[in-house]
């Protein structure tokens, strides 16, 4: 028997957890149960687990039936140009959210071409994986994984006006870059979700000395020719 869990607590016994996971599914694609419910099946633990509480945090994905993604390419690129919206699909069950938890069963194929009968999703844009503050880093395929880490970490935590009303805001406990700078060289998400907002300043590296250095140079040449 396999237990059944309901936002932590026992429910009920099952003797076939993957027909209970399925139709769960089933019921959330077709509308007859909230979108935002997640079922997950653990064999390792015989426990499924049906999650209805607030706060999770639910990403879009493509489904996927015996190899076979429910929402075609051309669906996507409407998605893109604003021409349907992310809430079509979700209504017609091609495009449905899933938590973490879902997620650790979940098969998810990061482009169309790799997509196999094996896998039960498909990735809306394979950029989404690497979240809001790593897609902030430019270039990250010419550096190292840990770097890239390093840099969405700092691109997390460092901010140089967190609001554009802050000298209107109630609160008045908080920093503020005085000189804040857009960056030189941006991503398309950095693009869309900040825009011109400063997060910063740009790198200045020793202007001076390389004038200095130039002049130097143009005189000893001077010199050699004499």
């Amino acid at each position: 028997m396999t237990k059944v869990f309901l936002d932590g607590d026992l429910v009920d016994d099952v003797d076939e957890p993957e027909e209970v996971r399925d139709a769960v599914r089933e019921m959330r694609r077709s509308g007859d149960l909230d979108r935002t419910v997640s079922v997950n099946y653990l064999e390792d633990r015989e426990e499924v687990r049906i999650s209805t509480d607030a706060g999770r945090v639910l990403r879009p994905v493509v489904v996927v039936d015996d190899g076979e993604p429910r929402a075609s390419e051309e669906e996507l690129q409407q998605v893109k140009e604003d021409e349907i919206s992310l809430g079509e699909l979700e209504d017609d069950g091609k495009v449905e959210y899933i938590d973490a938890q879902e997620e650790e069963s979940a098969y998810v194929a990061l482009n169309r071409e790799e997509v196999t009968e094996e896998h039960t999703h498909l990735e809306i844009d394979s950029t989404i994986t690497h979240g809001l503050s790593a897609t902030t880093v430019v270039y990250p395929e010419h550096n190292r994984g840990d770097r890239v880490n390093f840099g969405a970490k700092m691109a997390g935590q460092g901010i140089g006006m967190y609001s554009r009303e802050f000298h209107q805001r109630f609160d008045t406990n908080a920093n503020v870059l005085s000189y804040g700078q857009s960056p030189m060289v941006t991503t398309q998400t950095y693009d869309e979700m900040l825009g011109d907002h400063p997060i910063g300043q740009n790198f200045i590296i020793a202007s001076r000395n390389l004038r200095r250095l130039q002049h130097r140079g143009r005189r000893g040449f001077q010199q050699g020719l004499r």
